[in-house]
């Protein structure tokens, strides 16, 4: 659908970030880029189209140009701001400058707590946080992003669920 909708109207940038965005998230690492590229011809200042290219430069590797493009984006008003976020303070922290780090990724953490307790999968935005804390000696901010992790991790989010599933069954079953 949303690539019909390019096809329809091949200047709207909205449509072509839109169609960029789901080939980024959904693996298709050729064309996201390039219709990330086709946006910013339409739109030089598009926040989104700048995100897109900065993430796919940061899975490349290619960290200059990842950082260039990802504060792009944020002085564009991307919409990803927490992906933009946490992905500057990765590169900050391969940089090794732990506190801009930090500062990124409390930006990305506060976009949204509920994101970073399932992005990036296995050692995700809270436990990231919490290392650098203890390693720059502030062992209470360490624990206050694990008392965090434990309000938003996916598990006990889904717990609530199943147990309001459960609650609405119950009561179908007592009618």
């Amino acid at each position: 659908a949303l690539q019909l909708a390019c096809e329809a109207d091949p200047k709207d940038p909205r449509k072509l970030v839109d169609l960029a965005w789901a080939y980024l998230t959904s693996g298709n690492e050729v064309d996201a880029p390039i219709k990330a590229s086709e946006a910013l011809e339409v739109d030089p200042a598009n926040g989104d189209a700048h995100a897109i290219l900065g993430l796919d430069f940061a899975r490349r590797k290619n960290l200059p140009r990842a950082r260039e493009e990802l504060e792009k984006a944020i002085d564009g008003k991307t919409r990803f701001q927490f992906r933009v976020h946490s992905a500057l303070g990765n590169i900050a922290l391969k940089d090794g400058d732990k506190q801009r780090a930090v500062d990124l990724l409390e930006k990305a953490r506060e976009v949204s707590p509920r994101a970073g307790a399932g992005h990036p999968p296995g050692k995700n935005l809270h436990y990231q946080l919490h290392d650098l804390y203890n390693e720059l000696g502030k062992e209470d901010l360490a624990i206050r992003r694990m008392e965090d992790l434990a309000e938003f991790a996916v598990e006990k989010i889904m717990n609530r669920v199943d147990h309001r599933v459960a609650d609405a069954l119950d009561s179908r079953l007592l009618l």
